[in-house]
């Protein structure tokens, strides 16, 4: 069911300035998808669009003014047309946008935006620049965005910060040990098991393997070896069985070597992002280095919460 503020818009190709028409179409198309995304407005094919352009004479990115825009929007059937430019000096963009009201000619919003940075970063303000262009709130998953894309990725570094230092690095140390010190802890033992259980089932294998491939190298060695067709026969079923076993146990190897890394990796992030608002290793026994005045010297003490 449509909307009852939906509006029919068509959306031409933005005449460049300092970039490429295949860039200047890109943009567009970004552009585009996001005026989609607003649900505001049904949108005209852009190949509808290109064809009643060159039917009337206009090549792409020339529809920039008022008597093309209302011209060719009667012919789309539409109520609304968006056009406007992209420009690039340096590494500075300048976008300039219109949207035009098809029966009276005039133009309705008018945006300009001038950023510096890379491609990727102005993309996110055409995308920013759909919904202003609509007269509605950019979602803020895209402000976001545009926050990422301004900051240098020297600073993004500076600024990054381990939340969870002490639980990321009891549990790289040993699975499910950062996890023991958050109240809701039931995720330590299970990490801890299933790191065990799986490392034993991978030495399991291993051994298996190990084993195997002794033995078919060995029977190997006594096939060659043979000389009766009764012997010769005989060791190379052995031999072949063994071989047979050597690459179950090497793919028993590869897949819970597989399981394991990926319960250590899991484990990690765990506990990276755990909330230290659910922290309670105040209430677990811990060691402290301490100085102690009477001695006049430094002293190991263990904490026990008895409340």
């Amino acid at each position: 069911m449509v909307a009852i503020n939906t509006i029919s818009l068509a959306v031409f190709d933005f005449a460049s300035r300092g970039i490429s028409n295949l860039e200047s179409e890109k943009l567009t198309e970004y552009f585009s998808a996001q005026i989609q995304k607003t649900g505001r407005a049904i949108l005209t094919e852009r190949p509808d669009v290109v064809k009643v352009l060159e039917k009337n004479g206009y090549e792409q990115g020339s529809c920039i003014y008022e008597q093309c825009a209302t011209e060719l929007g009667k012919k789309l059937d539409v109520e609304y047309v968006i056009n406007g430019t992209v420009g690039k000096l340096g590494n500075t963009y300048a976008i300039n946008l219109k949207m035009f009201n098809v029966q009276t000619g005039f133009a309705e919003n008018t945006k300009s935006v001038t950023y510096s940075g890379t491609v990727y970063g102005m993309i996110t303000e055409l995308e920013i620049l759909a919904w202003l262009m609509l007269n509605l709130e950019s979602p803020q998953e895209l402000v976001e965005k545009r926050i990422v894309s301004d900051t240098p990725i020297i600073d993004r570094v500076a600024s990054f910060k381990l939340f969870n230092f002490k639980a990321t690095i009891r549990s790289t140390l040993v699975p499910g040990w950062g996890q023991l010190y958050y109240k809701d802890n039931t995720m330590g033992p299970l990490y801890l098991s299933s790191s065990v259980l799986f490392g034993f089932l991978l030495k399991q294998s291993y051994d298996q393997y190990e084993v195997s491939k002794e033995n078919a190298i060995e029977f190997h060695r006594l096939y060659k070896a043979a000389i009766q067709r009764k012997d010769i026969q005989n060791y190379e079923t052995i031999s072949r069985g063994h071989l047979t076993d050597t690459k179950k146990a090497n793919d028993k190897i590869k897949i819970y070597g597989a399981i394991l890394g990926l319960t250590y990796i899991s484990n990690i992030f765990h506990a990276y992002v755990l909330d230290r608002a659910e922290l309670s290793s105040k209430d677990l026994p811990h060691l402290e280095l301490v100085f102690h005045p009477e001695l006049n010297q430094p002293q190991l003490r263990l904490s026990i919460a008895l409340d």
